[in-house]
């Protein structure tokens, strides 16, 4: 029998009753990935949407509107609350969206319901999500089995090589040397970066002629200044410089079959070098710290959009990237989306606080941490220029 006794709960300590159960979805997030001319469709799974739930809180009041205005108050004050539900437990929650009120006047019962939606902070759907070393290997892995990759790079680079075309696959090449030394200010001059990058440069002649070599070039390359560079923000700054290689290529509109080829092939070359270095800034995220969660979403936003125009580009949609090529791209999205999440509760939150009076930096910090240790790191995030005048706006760290 269906249990009807009405039941008590409470959000930010107001209680409320309920006699009605909860409504709630779990849907998934999911992209379909369409291509022109071609039966191929792709239908790529991205995990759990926002975990969002629908109640039904009542309250009662005999003679004036006490709780009903404190549970109101409580509905309406920003950020995450706890929900204490009689039959979904304990939930920290946010307000999703409009509340709906209701009350008749008629029957002077003194209930007033409130529909609420709530969507639950930082919800995590796996029991044991994957750490951060695991997916890093899974990065690691996918970044030293380039063979794939190679393969369909020297296939491009195979159509660039002939006297038509060579002026193009030699400009294409400067810019991709002229992108990596840039990199030079992060290494030693003696790092094995410096020398491959040396010895790419010194044989780049009779690459140009052999596109497997120099498929196999450009990567290892890359591949070198991954290892060699030691600060984690530098390799990925390098690496989305990569991120619109040969975007700027100006080619002849193609009118003839050859002319098509090469414009083809070029795509490929650029779309493919982009590949690398989208999985190569990718591993750069697990040795990251990052300050609060505000850059760390920038950064996940930064590579998800890189991904989304590496498959919406003509190489893709015109079915020059091949099946594997895309599933080694979707291995490296999944892994570091995977990191990212695992970062999030350990990544500190950013708070604004406003000082209504001048307050020494020494102050605050001791306030908010029991301590001064976080001194020199509030400084920073404020851009402090007089510690013993602060007022306004100030951010510290959750």
């Amino acid at each position: 029998m269906a249990n009807t006794q009405i039941q008590q709960g409470s959000f930010r300590g107001v209680k409320f009753y309920i006699s009605t159960g909860l409504d709630t979805t779990i849907p998934k997030k999911t992209k379909e990935w369409n291509f022109p001319n071609s039966t191929k469709r792709v239908v790529e799974e991205m995990g759990i949407e926002l975990y969002k739930f629908k109640i039904t809180m009542n309250t009662y009041d005999t003679g004036n509107f006490d709780n009903k205005n404190a549970l109101i108050k409580a509905l309406n004050q920003e950020g995450a609350g706890i929900l204490i539900h009689p039959t979904f437990g304990e939930r920290t929650v946010k307000v999703f969206e409009e509340i709906g009120i209701s009350e008749d006047p008629l029957e002077n019962s003194g209930v007033t319901s409130f529909s609420v939606t709530f969507y639950e902070e930082n919800v995590k759907m796996d029991v044991n999500p994957l750490p951060i070393s695991d997916a890093n290997k899974t990065l690691l892995g996918l970044a030293s089995s380039h063979n794939i990759v190679v393969a369909g790079l020297a296939q491009g680079l195979l159509k660039l090589t002939n006297s038509t075309n060579f002026a193009i696959l030699k400009d294409k090449i400067g810019k991709f040397q002229t992108i990596m030394n840039t990199a030079k200010k992060y290494v030693d001059k003696a790092s094995s970066f410096a020398l491959d990058l040396n010895e790419f440069e010194v044989g780049i002649s009779s690459f140009l002629l052999q596109p497997s070599t120099l498929a196999g070039g450009l990567l290892t390359i890359m591949n070198s200044a991954n290892l060699n560079i030691a600060n984690p923000f530098d390799r990925f700054s390098l690496f989305k410089s990569f991120f619109n290689f040969g975007n700027d290529d100006v080619i002849v509109v193609a009118n003839t079959l050859s002319k098509q080829e090469r414009y083809n092939n070029n795509l490929a070359v650029n779309n493919q070098v982009q590949i690398s270095a989208y999985n190569y800034a990718s591993t750069s995220i697990s040795d990251i710290d990052f300050q609060n969660n505000d850059q760390l979403q920038s950064y996940k936003d930064t590579l998800n959009a890189q991904y989304d125009a590496i498959v919406a580009s003509p190489a893709f949609t015109s079915g020059l990237i091949t099946e594997d090529i895309f599933d080694y791209l979707k291995q490296t999205k999944i892994a570091v989306n995977q990191i990212f999440d695992a970062k999030v509760p350990i990544t500190p939150n950013i708070i604004k606080i406003n000082l209504t009076k001048s307050t020494n930096i020494n102050t605050i910090c001791y306030k908010y941490y029991g301590n001064l240790d976080n001194v020199d790191n509030l400084i920073i995030l404020n851009n402090v220029q007089t510690p013993c005048d602060i007022i306004g706006d100030f951010y510290i760290y959750g």
